[in-house]
C-alpha cells in the first residue's frame, strides 16, 4: 500500500483522480476533489447512491484517507448506465418528446 503521508496535495490530488477513474470507471467531471495539507475535500454529483457508497469507500477503506470532507449528492440525469440506454433511439428525431410542436429554441409555435 502506499504511503499517503509522503504525498504532496499535488501527487495525492492525483492519484485520488487516478484511483477513481480506474477502480469505479467513473468520470470525475463532475466532481470537485480539492486537496490542501493532506485534507481531502471532494463534492460534486455522481449518477447513484451505489457509486457514492462506492467512492466512499475508497476513500475511506480502499486509500485510507481519513481527513475527508465528503459532500456528494446523487443526480440520476449524470450518466446513465448502459444496460439502460436505448440503442434504437439514433437521432433526436426518434426520441418521444411528447406532444406539442417547439422550434429550436423551446419556444411554442404559433400560426398566424
Amino acid at each position: 500500500m502506499i504511503d499517503l503521508s509522503e504525498m504532496s496535495d499535488e501527487e495525492l490530488y492525483d492519484h485520488i483522480i487516478d484511483e477513481i477513474e480506474t477502480a469505479l470507471e467513473i468520470d470525475t467531471g463532475s466532481l470537485e476533489i480539492d486537496v490542501e495539507d493532506g485534507f481531502v475535500s471532494i463534492w460534486g454529483s455522481v449518477s447513484s447512491i451505489e457509486i457514492s457508497e462506492e467512492l466512499e469507500r475508497l476513500l475511506f477503506d480502499g486509500l485510507g484517507i481519513e481527513d475527508v470532507d465528503f459532500d456528494v449528492v446523487i443526480d440520476e440525469g449524470i450518466q446513465r448506465p448502459p444496460e439502460e440506454i436505448d440503442e434504437n433511439v439514433h437521432s433526436r428525431e426518434d426520441l418521444d418528446l411528447g406532444g406539442g410542436e417547439f422550434d429550436d429554441f423551446s419556444n411554442p409555435r404559433h400560426q398566424i
